[in-house]
């Protein structure tokens, strides 16, 4: 403020130590590299702000921006396929269905997430404890995308004879840390920030299906497939924070295979997470799945869940088939919370490695 009124905080990371400012004039950011508390100064968006600093919404997004896809089907039920390949039912049978445990979900927007019936439950059970939009001058995370509707569905669902959750007794708080309306590094900041909150909310798991590799509206902030080593991403770096501070951490690993990059994006090559995969209930793994290994050689993603043909709630409560690792991670999610509750002896990373050590060669 001492250089211009006009610069807003935008996000602040205590782990990373960071903070990302909205910084009108650029004549000021030589002066800002000067104080004796700023070691670097990195540019990560170009966004448009009104006077009062709030973010410029646009219009809602299409969830293809995640590579997302489905297809309307009347057959009911079948979600129990996505739970079964991990003997999530036995979990379930066992009276392992979450209860207790909070899970902590990253993502893009919650449309319709409030007012559909099916979700009504939720509420009045207690279950949803919150919401925390990311984006500056936003603050409602029912609007937006979509995204996050789908992907909760999968875990939270409780509709009978037609989809069940993998979770769906656990408690949940949505975190918007993903800007809907452009692609831009700044996102991994939101994500750093969206992390330490969960874990001050006392988040026993985190399910982030987003994933970042080249930024299309800001391409000077791109990384390379060398890079995805879990230390040279803000979010990858905050997600192996958040898994050695005791958080089961699921990450999709991404749908990039095929394309020119074709790995997996960040932060699924975070250390002591469980970056995922997406297969089919037959357990082949799906066409459009990021691969690995690491930059740093390590094997991911860790595991793959049925991401391809996966059911789901769309935002108008109409239920679906879709594809993509946004759908396999909740998966994961869900049953990492009833395996944890049904363990409570282990730690987070020891129920991660339980759940690696257990999937199929």
């Amino acid at each position: 403020k001492a250089f211009d009124a006009n610069i807003q905080v935008l996000s602040t990371s205590k782990w990373l130590n960071t903070v990302v400012i909205y910084c009108p004039n650029s004549a000021h950011i030589p002066g800002i590299q000067n104080l004796g508390c700023v070691q670097h100064i990195v540019p990560v968006a170009n966004l448009p702000f009104t006077k009062e600093g709030g973010f410029v919404i646009p219009q809602t997004v299409a969830n293809d921006k995640f590579g997302m896809s489905g297809t309307k089907d009347f057959s009911y039920g079948d979600s129990y396929d996505q739970i079964k390949v991990h003997r999530g039912d036995s979990l379930h049978n066992r009276g392992f269905r979450g209860e207790g445990m909070l899970i902590a979900v990253l993502d893009a927007g919650w449309n319709g997430f409030d007012t559909i019936s099916h979700f009504q439950p939720l509420y009045a059970n207690g279950q949803i404890w919150g919401t925390r939009d990311m984006i500056p001058g936003v603050n409602n995370v029912y609007t937006g995308h979509g995204h996050g509707t789908s992907v909760t569905s999968i875990i939270a669902s409780n509709i009978e004879g037609q989809l069940v959750g993998t979770a769906p007794m656990a408690n949940y708080f949505f975190i918007r840390s993903e800007n809907p309306w452009s692609e831009q590094p700044i996102e991994e900041d939101f994500w750093a920030a969206a992390a330490e909150l969960a874990d001050s909310l006392g988040a026993d798991v985190i399910n982030s299906s987003l994933g970042y590799t080249t930024f299309e509206d800001f391409p000077q902030g791109d990384m390379t497939p060398q890079q995805n080593d879990g230390i040279s991403s803000v979010a990858s770096q905050a997600a192996t924070i958040a898994g050695q501070k005791g958080i089961v951490v699921v990450i999709s690993a991404g749908n990039e295979r095929g394309s020119e990059w074709g790995f997996i994006g960040r932060p699924a090559d975070a250390f002591d997470v469980i970056s995922v995969g997406a297969m089919d209930k037959d357990s082949v793994i799906a066409p459009f799945s990021s691969y690995g290994p690491s930059a740093d050689m390590r094997v991911k993603p860790d595991v793959t869940s049925v991401g391809w043909n996966t059911w789901y709630s769309s935002t108008d409560g109409s239920i679906y088939q879709g594809n993509g690792t946004s759908f396999s991670g909740p998966v994961i999610a869900g049953l990492s919370a009833c395996l944890w509750q049904s363990l409570p002896h282990l730690n987070a990373i020891e129920i991660m490695e339980v759940i690696r050590q257990h999937g199929h060669i």
